[in-house]
């Protein structure tokens, strides 16, 4: 790491090589922000709080709407869903009504969106761009005083980068989409760091050194105070954690880290919250898909990168040491299944691999990467059909643990109690191929 390095310059180098698309996303993000101005002319009555990451993000939004609940209404955008769309807002913790989203979009944003496309037919308002909008108006119609954004991919260039904001944070910075941020960890921080705002203090719990380098570097440049989270912070967390086992029992060791980072942003706005208070309103949280028990012995987590993954295993680790479990495991997009799932293989007895479901990696592909990897003994079986899969993971079990994990996907095609969502999630977008 090179202490004259320029990362402003170095971002401004990648615009330009990259100028067809890059232009193209500041034509959006110009578009989005003309819209704020005229939806909101005195800005929008929500104070935002503007989360980026690979990992965690979405947690960290969501605790951060359990603790600032203690001062006032409060709500959260995050992204993905695993089974309904609506599970991407919600406003006291609770998600909207059907209803609410039905109104929101047919009065005020439906209407915009034809609106907007009249007049710029070659710019079309996008997924997460609509889905933003419609966050943004139920804020307003809940009277919701404070917001936490979880950002898209990325961050530096997403619509939710126009949002004025009262803090930003960085919860990781590790492996995934390297095909849209960058093959290199240096990129990435550059994407991520770019939701910094000039003067707006920004909080990170990031370790790993390159890093946490070029955050510092984009912080002077931005202006922007950054704080790292304090060790303190954690040790109030663990002790809290220590001295409250059946209410900490929500919050597996790896979102202690997440947990540390919202109570620290909380803090410093509001220094004056009893820490005891914001962690026990943080605890009444619950994270459907992370290490959700549905049944005995039948665990569904929807870690889907390298870095999540990791999180898993040692979460499994700590809660059941010594124990071997049976996976049923599966990945989406154009993820590299060695590097995904290796953290799993030491605590592996049988993993059953699956692929007939949306955006799926093939299953021949996972069962070489694991199989060339297989040091431990463990049995490798391939069934395509998911349900048909699962069938057999639950005959393999035992008595053994059975955690289901890999894709989102997975799980929907799995679990969704909603057939009819289950199948509009699967074809999101078929109307364009038309």
């Amino acid at each position: 790491m090179n202490s004259k390095s320029d990362f402003s310059y170095y971002n401004v180098v990648d615009q330009i090589y990259n100028s067809q698309w890059t232009g193209k996303k500041f034509v959006h993000m110009q578009l989005f922000d003309e819209i704020l101005k005229k939806l909101w002319p005195k800005g929008h009555p929500t104070q935002f709080f503007h989360v980026a990451g690979t990992s965690g993000k979405g947690s960290v939004c969501i605790y951060l709407e359990a603790g600032l609940g203690l001062s006032a209404v409060t709500g959260s955008y995050t992204n993905p869903h695993m089974f309904d769309y609506r599970e991407r807002f919600s406003i006291q913790g609770k998600l909207v009504s059907r209803k609410k989203i039905v109104r929101v979009w047919e009065k005020y944003i439906l209407p915009l969106h034809i609106f907007h496309l009249r007049r710029y037919p070659q710019f079309p308002l996008k997924f997460s761009e609509l889905s933003l909008l419609i966050a943004l108006k139920l804020f307003e119609l809940h009277k919701v005083k404070y917001a936490s954004i979880e950002t898209g991919v990325g961050g530096r260039y997403h619509c939710s980068n126009v949002l004025p904001v009262k803090a930003t944070a960085i919860v990781t910075v590790s492996e995934d989409h390297e095909d849209m941020l960058g093959q290199t960890q240096w990129q990435r921080a550059l994407e991520k760091g770019g939701i910094m705002r000039k003067a707006v203090p920004c909080f990170s719990s990031v370790r790993e050194p390159e890093a946490k380098f070029v955050l510092e570097k984009i912080a002077v440049d931005f202006g922007a105070p950054l704080f790292f989270t304090k060790k303190s912070i954690l040790e109030k967390v663990n002790h809290f954690s220590n001295t409250h086992k059946k209410q900490t029992q929500l919050i597996p060791k790896h979102q202690q880290e997440n947990t540390a980072l919202a109570l620290q942003m909380i803090q410093y706005f509001f220094p004056k919250l009893s820490v005891e208070k914001i962690l026990a309103a943080i605890c009444t949280v619950t994270l459907p898909g992370r290490m959700q028990q549905i049944e005995k012995n039948l665990y569904i987590d929807g870690a889907h990168n390298r870095e999540k993954i990791t999180r898993l295993a040692e979460d499994l680790k700590v809660r059941f040491p010594n124990e071997k479990f049976v996976f049923l495991l599966g990945l989406s997009g154009d993820r590299n299944p060695q590097r995904v799932f290796e953290s799993l293989l030491s605590i592996s007895h049988t993993i059953v691999i699956t692929d007939e479901f949306h955006k799926a990696v093939a299953s021949q592909m996972i069962f070489e990467a694991l199989r060339k990897e297989n040091n431990n003994g463990f049995s490798i079986e391939v069934i395509h059909n998911p349900k048909s899969a699962f069938v057999k993971a639950k005959k393999l079990q035992g008595n053994r643990r059975l955690i289901v994990t890999g894709s989102l996907y997975l799980l929907d095609a799995l679990l969704n109690p909603d057939p009819y969502l289950q199948h509009l999630n699967i074809v999101s977008n078929w109307r364009e191929n038309e």
